[in-house]
């Protein structure tokens, strides 16, 4: 009886159920662990599932990104036989990079173990992923709390009451969470000069809005250090550089956030030299033809960046699912990087069975969707003239209306600007004088422009935030009514 009841304890308990958090992920199997398996082990959701842990969970550390590394990392592993990842192979990883790493082996999910004639075994595993988002090139933890932020960093934004001193105090720390890890995103830190400049920081502000540009300054310089022969986002060692992040439009705009943040809060000497600067970031733009680039443009970078991946995850002899020889593989390069004909030459390897990869799997998926869209949206591009119309508004700020009439009368008068540009340039200087009788207060102008939103006084009642808010407003909209700020501005 005493074996009976002894049985049944037994089986009750191993019946409990046990969570992955009760394992100890400390143990790594040394002996007997298979480098393949009948069946390989399956993480929930697949190599899909895997990749959205990552992006849900996973933060990048501040050091890891400044020094640009870490995204497009394969990791090496052990998944044992109760289904715990661990025994994270460093493999030259960054310390803080591989310490985030373990953090997050320590609360995966359980995988579907590997097994061999049936029954589960420990198995070792490699997986490339991921921490890099595509469309904006920042760590996923960045994009996560950008997302958090929803609409407060457009500077078209309005606030038809103002804004309190307490929330505006709160987006600060908010933003500067953002900034501390990539001060290159420029949403964020012309969002965090313009609270400042709000809030009256002045003693701040002009020192973050230098620092921001120059960093911004140094990955359009960057950007240009390209190897021969080489595609800018294909690096040495065949690993995918990590984004620049240099967009010309966002930088265009932080230029001229810190020469308005000078003008409100500098001395006339840094408003002197940071609208000279704006000026030349301008003119620079306008002779490299180097602008914010348009939907089709964006979508061009990421489409190129994407074969580049699938070239290199093809050609790689480590690549799960890739039984190609080296003459195979050697092939993939026949073509040079990244064009159709080594696209094509891949793709037949898929249809013949010799290239099974996941990850190739779902970088096709995402090329045929971005064709499609692609078809149904043709590319329009009428950037341009807004160039002309940014120097136009630098010039006025900065030396002032009569300035602007010597720019605009200048312009109408050389044989070699076109007739749609003189149109243009044209309306600008009608709209500046229907706007006159505002813009003449030209402090107020400014102020409307640098800060972020009118800050309430304390007890004041709505009936006063709103007309606090209306006068604040009306020097914005009269500017943007002349200027493309709306164009600058748009994210």
């Amino acid at each position: 009886m005493k074996n009976v009841l002894l049985v049944s304890t037994m089986a009750l308990l191993l019946a409990v159920p046990v969570h992955s958090q009760d394992l100890n992920r400390d143990s790594v199997p040394t002996v007997n662990v298979y480098k393949n398996a009948d069946e390989i082990p399956f993480f929930p959701g697949g190599v899909d599932g895997f990749q959205r842990f990552v992006e849900k969970k996973f933060i990048v550390p501040a050091e890891v990104w400044r020094n640009g590394k870490g995204n497009g990392i394969k990791l090496r592993f052990i998944i044992r036989r109760d289904g715990v990842a661990c025994g994270l192979k460093r493999d030259g990883m960054p310390l803080p990079l591989y310490e985030e790493w373990k953090r997050l082996f320590s609360i995966m999910p359980l995988w579907t173990p590997a097994t061999t004639k049936g029954f589960p075994v420990d198995v070792e595993y490699s997986l490339f992923v991921r921490l890099y988002d595509r469309e904006t090139g920042f760590p996923f933890h960045i994009v996560r709390l950008m997302k958090d932020l929803g609409d407060y960093d457009n500077p078209n934004k309005k606030y038809r009451k103002g804004i309190n001193e307490k929330k505006a105090e709160e987006l600060v720390t908010k933003v500067s969470e953002i900034v501390n890890v990539t001060p290159e995103n420029v949403r964020a830190t012309s969002l965090l000069v313009r609270l400042y400049v709000s809030l009256g920081k002045n003693d701040e502000v002009i020192l973050f809005a230098k620092e921001s540009l120059e960093k911004l300054r140094d990955l359009g310089i960057k950007k240009r250090n390209i190897e021969e022969n080489r595609p800018w986002f294909i690096a040495k060692d065949a690993e995918i550089r990590t984004p620049s992040n240099y967009d010309s439009k966002l930088y265009m705009n932080m230029a001229l956030t810190y020469a308005l943040a000078c003008d409100v809060a500098g001395s006339k000497e840094q408003e002197k030299k940071a609208y000279e600067y704006a000026l030349n970031v301008i003119n620079e733009r306008i002779f490299l033809k180097d602008i914010k680039k348009t939907k089709n443009d964006y979508e061009n970078e990421v489409y190129r960046r994407l074969m580049a991946e699938k070239q290199i995850l093809a050609a790689s002899s480590t690549s799960p699912g890739v039984t190609l020889n080296s003459s195979e593989r050697s092939a993939i390069f026949n073509h040079g990087w990244v064009n159709s004909e080594t696209m094509r030459t891949i793709d037949r390897n898929i249809e013949e069975g010799k290239i099974d990869n996941p990850h190739i799997r779902q970088i096709n998926t995402h090329l045929k969707e971005m064709d499609e869209e692609r078809r149904k949206n043709p590319p329009i591009r009428k950037d341009t003239l807004y160039l002309y119309g940014l120097r136009a508004m630098v010039i006025d700020l900065s030396e002032g209306q009569e300035a602007l009439n010597h720019y605009v009368d200048s312009m109408q008068q050389c044989d070699n600007v076109g007739s749609e540009l003189k149109s243009y340039l044209s309306k600008l200087a009608e709209n500046k004088r229907k706007h006159a009788a505002v813009l003449n207060n030209r402090e107020a102008a400014v102020r409307s422009l640098a800060g972020y939103a009118p800050i309430n006084a304390e007890g004041e009642s709505k009936a006063e935030q709103k007309q606090r808010a209306k006068e604040f407003y009306k020097y914005r909209d009269a500017m943007k009514a002349v200027y493309p700020l709306k164009w600058l501005w748009k994210q």
